[in-house]
């Protein structure tokens, strides 16, 4: 037998051979000493940016086994952002979308899949390793609310991440690493501030503090913004829709509802956050409340005529990290989270109540008794908690194999339900009984009553859950020493999940990648991930919109990725991605009920190509491009049933609102030392209809959504920083800056999915913010 060591591999025919073997998980690019001697600075200290969120391991971005996205402080500052949602539409892949409901939140699409509905529940956030949510959903409101200047970078992996972390990591993970204090001078104090005012009445105010001495350090931060946000026409509803042509039967001689009526995206938020480090020792806790407003009501897609909600979260976290040999380390983590939700929202607006008070008794058999000028008004309330602890063990027994093995256990509960209302609309029940009084659906209660011992709309409920995970590393090139590659390494894993609600649910990753020359690397990738229903899916109660199901299973999705990696200069970075992603067990309204009902009936595919050039030609001087092509396609092939009893099953076809093609170009120039210019335009290309097929009231097969495609739209943003202390000595520190966004005035529209906003959802046209910041 010929020595392992005198084994002479193809380079190129070994990389070939492998990956349709192992269409998996990738692992390191390159060894550290070939990065060294392949690239110059500043593309090599790109290269190596520490990141934790692939492994939960420390490594290098270049090492880091999954096709992941960093930005830097720097580059956020540089952009000009003024949130994350203006961060991640520059990411290929991403699509970020406002969405009306529940506070204007922000809803983001990776590789064209998305649920409007769930909060980004299928995306993982976290804050330093820590899950953040607003309820048991991934945060929604709160991309607003994380705070930009405290980030030192964010972590962003396209693709599927439950192997190590659970529920949510289902198309994606963000994880927003803070600053904090150790990694300034020693027996050192900075303080740094910023504030900023622009278009729409907006204020940005931030200050954070940092101090080092010896072991300890700390960092503090506080911010407090607020802004009108822009006010555009929103020409339509579901009121609108619904009664129009019955009012104009009946000569109604008055508007039947809100529409039309002016979008409202204005807000507040505060956020605090703490980072304490003592030794081996740490501490993070965060507090953002948050007050906003909403223009159409979740419940029925009509415009508001008022609106008020808020929302308070926030986390403390203590972790322990050890290390107990030369091979091994150990992590402690323990924390509580919280949130709680109080909205005030419109069910019909107070235009449609007296169109409905107007109609003839005969039709309903009853009368709606609102008074004039009023609206139907509901009140829900709830607060959440989460509490649980990991531990987590990094042991490297040879110098070619390290694992990483993990205990984790949460326990959630959701609680204080409160359901108010001034109408019966809670139940489907025929009557209510409310203080002892008979109440049919629509019916005005005489006021606001509380109706949450009664009607709850939500049972109280908890769950536990309990996992382990296992992660192993394999330098193939170091365990058979191979001479001839750059590296040839390989991972897999595995996680099992056990709910108390549900049940268990395992998730595997695994994967190759090789690099047969310096400048050239394969990877391939195969994993998949779970998102665990709600409590709110499962134990929603009197809500006549929709039946709740305690008998979901999770949301489940495959996906498998290949990239090629090609340096052609040393200042130049290709990569190019495909994606194949199937998901099912979606968890949707199954129409085709009497009562709709939640359940596990969807499925799509998503396939895909994500191509990205980045040019770094000095460290203030770099460029950038990349596009991603998606063709989404819904696969649930439904059967849906026409009054007189005709079946139709569904084809496959194309969901709503996802664009083909979108894509990103821009730049940084720096013309002095004290002016840098930056500036990116954001393409998306026309937004297709849902091809969901209905029956109408004739029983004729015609399409869920008539209108027209959203046409394509390119947004220029720019911005311009201007060092002053640079010129004037005396104000050292001190530094302005100009935004602009949509400089160009393109008038766009984010896409309505409800098909009942005939033009869908202005978006803010040309705006400015004026930044100052300083350091002392």
């Amino acid at each position: 037998m010929m020595p392992i060591s005198r084994i002479n591999f193809t380079k190129s025919s070994m990389c070939l051979l492998t990956l349709p073997i192992f269409a998996f998980t990738s692992l390191p690019l390159y060894a550290q000493e070939d990065l060294d001697s392949l690239f110059a600075l500043p593309l090599e200290d790109l290269l190596n940016i520490r990141i934790t969120t692939s492994t939960k391991t420390l490594q290098r971005e270049s090492e880091a086994p999954s096709i992941i996205t960093v930005i830097t402080s720097a580059q956020i500052k540089s952009m000009g952002a003024r949130g994350i949602k203006d961060i991640l539409k520059t990411v290929p892949g991403f699509d970020v979308i406002r969405n009306p409901l529940y506070g204007n939140q922000q809803t983001v699409a990776v590789r064209g899949l998305f649920n409007a509905e769930s909060s980004n529940a299928k995306i993982k956030v976290m804050v330093n390793g820590k899950s953040i949510r607003d309820g048991e959903n991934v945060i929604g409101y709160g991309f607003d609310s994380i705070p930009i200047q405290g980030i030192r970078q964010i972590e962003i992996i396209r693709g599927p991440g439950s192997a190590l972390y659970g529920t949510d990591a289902y198309l994606g993970i963000i994880n927003i690493v803070t600053k904090d204090g150790s990694k300034i001078d020693n027996n050192s104090m900075i303080i740094t501030g910023a504030t900023s005012y622009g278009s729409f009445d907006t204020s940005l105010n931030y200050i954070d503090f940092k101090y080092k001495n010896d072991r300890f350090s700390t960092f503090l931060f506080a911010e407090y913004n607020t802004t009108n946000g822009h006010t555009k026409t929103v020409e339509s509803d579901s009121s609108l829709q619904e009664f129009q042509g019955i009012a104009e039967q009946i000569d109604y001689p008055f508007q039947v509802s809100s529409a039309p009526g002016d979008s409202n995206n204005n807000h507040e938020y505060t956020n605090l956050y703490a980072n304490v480090q003592f030794g081996d020792l740490s501490f993070q806790g965060m507090y953002s409340h948050l007050v906003y407003a909403s223009y159409i009501s979740p419940l029925r897609n009509v415009i508001y005529d008022y609106n008020d909600g808020h929302m308070d979260m926030g986390f403390v976290e203590l972790e322990y990290k050890k290390q107990i040999t030369d091979k091994a380390k150990i992590t402690l983590k323990t924390g509580v989270g919280f949130s709680e939700n109080n909205d005030k929202i419109n069910a019909y607006s107070r235009e449609t109540v007296s169109f409905l008070n107007s109609i003839d008794t005969s039709v309903y058999g009853y009368e709606f008794n609102h008074p004039e000028g009023e609206s139907v008004k509901v009140i829900f309330g709830q607060k959440d908690m989460q509490s649980g602890a990991e531990i987590v063990m990094d042991y490297k027994p040879k110098t070619w194999l390290s694992t990483v093995t993990g205990v984790f256990y949460e326990h959630i509960k959701s609680s204080d339900i409160e359901y108010k209302s001034n109408t019966q609309i809670f139940t489907a029940a025929d009557p209510a009984i409310i203080d002892g009084n008979a109440y049919f659906p629509n019916q005005y209660l005489g006021g606001i009553k509380d109706v949450s011992d009664s009607y709850p709309y939500m049972l109280e409920k908890s769950r536990d859950i309990f996992a382990v995970y296992e992660q192993v590393t394999m330098d193939i090139k170091g365990l058979l020493n191979i001479q001839t590659m750059n590296s040839f390494s390989f991972t897999t894993g595995v996680r099992l999940d056990d709910y108390s609600d549900f049940g268990r649910i395992v998730n595997p990753r695994a994967g190759i990648v090789c690099a047969p020359k310096q400048n050239l690397f394969f990877k391939a990738l195969y994993g998949t991930a779970f998102r665990a229903p709600t409590l709110n899916e499962m134990y929603t109660q009197n809500n006549p919109a929709h039946l709740s199901n305690p008998n979901l299973d999770p949301e489940k999705i495959s996906t498998t990725e290949l990239l090629v990696g090609y340096y052609p200069t040393p200042k130049v970075l290709s990569k190019l991605t495909g994606f194949y992603i199937q998901a099912k067990d979606l968890i949707q309204e199954d129409t085709t009920q009497e009562i709709p009902i939640i359940d596990n009936i969807g499925k799509q595919n998503s396939t895909g190509v994500e191509g990205e050039i980045q040019i770094i030609l000095d460290k203030n001087k770099t460029a950038f491009f990349n596009i991603t092509y998606q063709d989404v396609k819904n696969s649930s092939n439904e059967t849906i049933i026409s009054a007189n009893g005709q079946p139709y099953t569904q084809k496959d076809y194309t969901p709503g609102g996802v664009p083909s093609f979108i894509a990103n170009i821009g730049g940084n120039y720096d013309f002095a030392e004290y002016v840098n210019a930056n500036f990116s335009i954001h393409f998306i290309a026309k937004r297709k209809r849902s091809k969901e097929n209905i029956f109408d009231e004739q029983s004729r097969l015609v399409r869920f959504d008539q209108r027209e495609p959203i046409g394509s739209s390119m947004i220029l943003n720019a911005s311009f920083i201007f060092d002053i202390g640079y010129l004037i000595p005396s104000v050292r520190g001190v530094k302005i800056q100009a935004s602009g966004y949509n400089l160009l005035n393109k008038d766009t529209v984010d896409p309505d999915f409800s098909g009942s906003v005939k033009n869908d959802l202005p978006v803010a046209g040309k705006n400015y913010l004026l930044t100052v910041s300083y350091e002392i």
